[in-house]
């Protein structure tokens, strides 16, 4: 499951600042 989701989603709460509504379009690809 790690090596299939690349993306650090489980780093939201830090990347979040950064990435912004980026983050959100990853998180809703790890959720599908």
């Amino acid at each position: 499951m790690k090596q299939k989701i690349r993306t650090p989603y489980f780093e939201i709460g830090t990347k979040n600042y950064i990435y912004g509504d980026t983050v959100l379009e990853y998180a809703r690809a790890a959720d599908a």
